[in-house]
């Protein structure tokens, strides 16, 4: 049905639920469907304060894992690349999490956690990748390694630490050559003057 806000609750099409949200069970192997996507396990939908809705689906981490992997790699690589994205995947999966520890959900579905997908992006491959590798992840110092990751590089990774506060000796930029054969290994973007010196001036820089 229909889900929308109002001041005391949530209404779902015409029946009212007072309080700060829902909580949508299916029965066993059951799906929910989200603006005309599949997923698998249980959602909550909470009211927040400026009236929009929070949808959050709670899924163990490899059921998380089977709707993430299409599409942060192809289903058709081979199968020990499938294996080690899912085990970088799971590792920053649970590093995001405990990040996110003061938020009401511990990741979220777009490129500022992993694209997940739901059910509708799973493949038999890379579903396979999940399950062949269940309860690996890679630790650093007896912790739970940040296992940023991306597509190119454009021949040197940046160092971690002039993005994230992460400052450990296995992520700080290096020479890389193993992206060059990608499509966005270069790229160019057009800026205007008058916007480059007014933003340089914004930081502080003499013009």
């Amino acid at each position: 049905g229909k889900v929308t806000a109002f001041s005391d609750g949530l209404r779902v099409d015409d029946q009212a639920f007072t309080g700060t949200g829902i909580n949508i069970k299916t029965a066993k192997d059951s799906s929910i469907y989200i603006d005309s996507r599949c997923f698998r396990g249980s959602v909550d939908i909470l009211r927040k304060d400026n009236g929009k809705l929070l949808v959050i689906n709670n899924i163990d981490i490899d059921e998380y894992l089977y709707g993430v992997l299409y599409h942060e790699v192809s289903h058709r690589w081979p199968a020990e690349c499938l294996k080690a994205q899912a085990i970088v995947a799971r590792t920053f999966a649970l590093y995001q999490a405990r990040q996110n520890k003061l938020q009401p959900y511990d990741l979220r579905c777009d490129i500022y956690s992993q694209v997940y997908g739901g059910r509708s992006g799973e493949k038999w491959s890379t579903t396979h990748a999940v399950d062949s590798t269940r309860g690996k992840i890679l630790t650093f110092n007896g912790d739970i390694f940040p296992a940023y990751y991306h597509a190119t590089c454009s021949g040197y990774t940046e160092d971690a630490l002039n993005l994230w506060n992460v400052d450990i000796v296995p992520l700080k930029g290096v020479p890389c050559n193993f992206c060059g054969q990608s499509k966005h290994y270069r790229w160019s973007k057009e800026i205007p003057l008058a916007k480059l010196e007014s933003k340089l001036k914004e930081s502080g820089s003499k013009i």
